[in-house]
């Protein structure tokens, strides 16, 4: 059975080291969402995806935040989504993958689909169980 870690990050209290990130390229949107954590909400995990896929993914116990450049053509886009909105999860499995190996996860918000590149399998299994916990929790 999967089971959601617990998150003590709330509002002016100090972020846990999953809000750290050696990408550059990630700095202010990591800030904006670090920011954007309301008082009551938790951080569940942080995620950092591969390019074509989302870059970065926060999930909280109430919503999704997360980076999307493709969205709106030359923009990039800070979407917030309440964890209702997430209709599926999906392990996607490539070809000469199996599902055990596989590092890339779909979801479908709000009739939207998003798909993050994991960096190893055992972060893509994490991400699928969390959402698939929220689904049917």
């Amino acid at each position: 059975m999967a089971r959601i870690p617990a998150s003590s990050l709330h509002v002016d209290s100090k972020p846990p080291s999953e809000f750290e990130i050696d990408d550059r390229g990630l700095e202010d949107e990591l800030e904006t969402l670090r920011g954007n954590i309301f008082n009551g909400e938790s951080v569940e995990a942080v995620f950092r995806g591969k390019s074509p896929g989302i870059p970065l993914l926060v999930v909280t116990n109430s919503r999704l935040m997360f980076v999307d450049r493709s969205m709106f053509d030359d923009h990039t886009a800070l979407v917030s989504v309440p964890l209702k909105g997430v209709s599926s999860v999906s392990v996607l499995v490539g070809e000469g993958e199996s599902a055990l190996t596989a590092t890339t996860v779909g979801i479908a918000v709000l009739g939207g689909k998003h798909m993050m590149i994991c960096a190893k399998p055992e972060e893509a299994r994490q991400l699928h169980d969390l959402l698939i916990w929220s689904l049917i929790g």
